[in-house]
């Protein structure tokens, strides 16, 4: 199960039956505060997965080393069972676009990929797990199948596989595939003596399976979460056969040749340049190529890049447009989420239309999305249409601030009487605040205007998570 801040009292006051939670590393990159507080009860009484959505292991550049070390601090601290990637690139010249975006499957991809997971598999100290996409759209220059790739990926690398079947479903959609030839063919091999009900490879498995795809056929969605637990291919590696559970991908790939188009449907012994398939020219480097793509996401009006297809090698502008969409509405929400009285002061339309604006001038710069708004409130400070709300940027002040507090590093305070017995000695001390603490200034009655716009207005008063701690706020007579 995934692991939600919603659900921390309930897991701790009743002990529901789960296994082990999933948890989203990302999430968990603040100094301290709350979110640590409760993720350390749950991990005393259940073990816990990592999951990683921001290593962009894909990517044309290098990985981000302060990122890497974070994921390492995060898992050294929580000691996770599993710890997962995907198969997809999301950073792009320090620019962090909020998805998972489709690689080309080329020999090129296939040794960055490799090269970055080894550099994981060193920094992390652990083996890590890849999990196999969901894409909206796929590469001209692409020259082998998403099973080809993954087999080589596990086999130079030793890294686990992680099976998502919710996203083969996404993909056979998109990329006109057989969901049940992608997962027939998908490298597995159970762990001898695993007793996970959960693991393939036998006969039960095909069992399961044959259950799936009933339960598949009559709904056209997957009947389970994943089905694959503990693959790797003969040959990768002591630590390659640990997997687990979450996202998955594509099965076919497109490739040209002077008699058309033919599309390897993912079996695994059956290569497109073996059947004659001539890839179609790169049209630049990875680096130009990713730049490309990142401009087009964040820019409206510009043209899909060159060399992106949609299925069976159609236009791509729709499905490229769900990918511009993504990182424009998860980012509006990210920023809805951490100003909720600033939205509510002006309405939520209004809001979102400037946040969109913001979003787009300023892009974030780290998957830690914790760390993104910083320059939210100065932003609304000097948004002409906002005017008529003089005090609405101090209120988004007031709320970043209490977003820091909720993350600030831990510390204990000083005791009262700790600091009585110091007093005759007062002139050599020198004290410092509480992490937590922030101040903000203001001419405008501002906690007043929080707090009568947080509890009245609107169709729900604004609901603080859980362990919430508000900031000190100064506000000049």
């Amino acid at each position: 199960a995934g692991l939600k801040p919603e659900h921390y009292r309930t897991i701790l006051d009743s002990a529901p039956d789960v296994g082990w939670f999933e948890v989203h590393a990302e999430n968990y990159m603040g100094e301290g505060g709350p979110p640590h507080a409760y993720l350390t009860a749950i991990r005393e009484r259940y073990p816990v997965s990592l999951h990683g959505v921001g290593l962009s292991i894909g990517g044309a550049g290098p990985l981000d080393k302060v990122h890497l070390s974070r994921l390492r601090a995060l898992a050294d601290r929580y000691e996770p069972g599993l710890f997962s990637e995907h198969l997809a690139w999301s950073s792009h010249d320090s620019v962090y676009l909020n998805d998972l975006l489709p690689l080309p499957y080329t020999d090129a991809t296939l040794s960055r990929v490799c090269d970055h997971i080894d550099e994981v598999h060193d920094a992390m100290a652990r083996p890590m797990l890849l999990e196999n996409p969901s894409t909206y759209v796929a590469y001209a220059e692409t020259t082998m199948s998403e099973i080809e790739f993954l087999r080589a990926v596990v086999r130079r690398t030793g890294c686990g596989l992680l099976l998502d079947v919710n996203n083969v479903f996404v993909q056979a959609i998109n990329h006109g595939f057989d969901p049940f030839d992608y997962l027939d063919a998908f490298p597995r091999r159970t762990r001898p003596g695993d007793p996970s009900r959960r693991t393939c490879g036998g006969r039960g498995c095909r069992r399961r399976a044959a259950s799936d795809r009933r339960s598949w056929t009559r709904s056209r969605r997957p009947g389970v979460d994943a089905v694959c637990r503990g693959a790797q291919e003969n040959g990768a590696g002591p630590d390659a056969d640990r997997m687990g559970q979450r996202r998955s991908g594509l099965g076919g790939s497109v490739c040209r040749s002077q008699a058309g188009r033919c599309r390897d449907r993912g079996l695994p012994d059956v290569s497109a340049r073996a059947r004659g398939c001539q890839p179609t020219p790169v049209m630049g480097t990875a680096m130009d190529n990713e730049a490309a793509f990142a401009r087009a996401l964040l820019d409206a009006e510009a043209a899909v890049p060159a060399g992106i297809e949609g299925r069976e090698g159609g236009g791509a502008e729709r499905r490229f447009a769900v990918y511009r969409n993504n990182v424009h509405a998860s980012l509006v929400d990210v920023l809805a989420g951490r100003f909720p009285v600033s939205a509510k002061l002006v309405g939520d339309a209004f809001f979102r239309a400037m946040a969109r604006i913001y979003v787009a001038k300023t892009p974030p710069d780290s998957a830690v999305l914790l760390r993104y708004g910083g320059g939210f409130a100065d932003f609304v400070a000097g948004f002409p249409p906002a005017a008529p709300v003089p005090y609405l940027a101090d209120v988004a002040r007031l709320e970043w601030a209490w977003h820091g507090a909720y993350h600030a590093a831990d510390a204990e305070p000083l005791p009262q009487e700790a600091l009585a017995a110091l007093v005759p000695r007062a002139e050599r001390l020198a004290l410092t605040l509480h992490p937590s603490l922030r101040l903000v200034r203001s001419n405008y009655p501002l906690v007043t205007i929080w707090e009568r716009a947080a509890r009245d207005g609107g169709d729900e008063p604004v609901r603080l998570p859980p362990g919430a701690r508000m900031p000190w706020c100064f506000v000049p007579l």
